[in-house]
Order: structure tokens, then sequence, then C-alpha cells
């Protein structure tokens, strides 16, 4: 009987470290925010230049399933983007990009940020791009931070394109992510368009 209580209290102590062990990992843990669940194309890309290290998760959601607190058009995509800073790197991530290809439309830009996450200082869709700057008061994404969830949406399909990250002054990393894309049909309206513009104007 001895020997039994010894060992019952030799499995308690140890139940009691793993317990602790278990709780210092839910707070560490309980500020970061994941990509909701329920995307219909997602992955992760990695860049490494020997001092910009890190990654980008991305996921795109079919209309009318994003079920994050952002409300957007029925009718759209939700692009959803996390850009980490490995705990390695050297630098921090100070720009994120995403590529668009001609006549993409897209809008709602904006982000969604729990405790711990670097928002973006600026955010602007361009002719080519669309931008995130991690600058100013938040500063930038350094080493083992992430970004906020950073948000857009389309009523275009997506298809993997391409993207870029920069920080330290180290040149930018050309990654692969999802954009959107104009559907064939689209296309098709936007290029008799434009030869409907060019007729009108030599005549």
């Amino acid at each position: 009987m001895p020997k039994l209580g010894i060992l019952s209290r030799k499995v308690e102590r140890r139940m009691k470290k793993i317990s602790i062990i278990l709780g210092a990992l839910m707070v560490c843990t309980s500020g970061l925010m994941a990509l909701p669940m329920g995307s219909m194309m997602s992955g992760q890309t990695n860049f490494n230049n020997g001092s910009l290290i890190g990654s980008v998760e991305y996921a795109v959601y079919a209309p009318g399933q994003y079920s994050g607190t952002t409300l957007f058009p029925s009718t759209d995509y939700v692009y959803a983007y996390r850009v980490f800073d490995d705990a390695a790197s050297k630098v921090g991530i100070d720009f994120f990009s995403v590529g668009l290809v001609a006549n993409a439309i897209v809008g709602n830009l904006t982000y969604e940020a729990s405790a711990g996450d670097i928002i973006p200082g600026l955010q602007a869709i361009l002719s080519e791009s669309l931008i995130n700057l991690f600058m100013g008061s938040a500063g930038p994404i350094t080493s083992g931070k992430q970004s906020a969830i950073l948000l857009f949406s389309s009523p275009m399909q997506p298809t993997m394109g391409s993207g870029a990250v920069s920080g330290g002054f180290t040149g930018g990393e050309i990654i692969s992510l999802a954009a959107p894309i104009p559907e064939p049909a689209t296309l098709t309206l936007l290029t008799l368009g434009g030869m409907f513009a060019v007729r009108s104007r030599r005549s």
C-alpha cells in the first residue's frame, strides 16, 4: 500500500506539471488568430534570403462563406492573408503586396487583428498590386511576430498569382499566393470595349 501511495503522488505531480505546461501554451497561443476555416483554397508560401525569413498564409472563401467578423458583399470572394516573420529572421517585415492582373476588380480592403498582431499603417489598392505597409507607431513585423489578418474581396475567382514581401533594406522576395483573376467572359468584354474605344478615337 505505501508503494501505491508513493506512485500515486508521483503521477499527481507529473499531471500538475503537464497542466502547467499546457496552460502556458494556451496563454502563448490565445492571442494568435488563425485564418478562419471553410476556405475553398488555402496554402502557405515560405521565403528566406538569408536575412529576411518568414512565411505567408493565404485562404480564399467562396461568396457568403467567410466566417470572420467583417461583412463583405454576398457575391464576392474573400481573400485573406497573414504574414509571419520567423524567430530566426534578422530583419522585420515592413511591406507586403498581392499582385493584381490587369482589369482585376478588388475592394473592401481591411484587416482583423487580435492581441499581439501587427496592424498595417497603410493599405492601398494600386493599378497592379494591393499593398500593406507596416510602418509608423505599429512598426514592422519583427522576429517571431505576425501581421493581422489582411483582407479584401473581389467578384473574381482565385488563381495562383504572386506577391512580394520586403524589410530591412534587404531586397524584396517574390512569393506565390492566391489572387483574383477576371473570368474569360469578363476578359472578352473588356477586350471588346478596348477595341471599340480605339476605333472610336480613330473615327
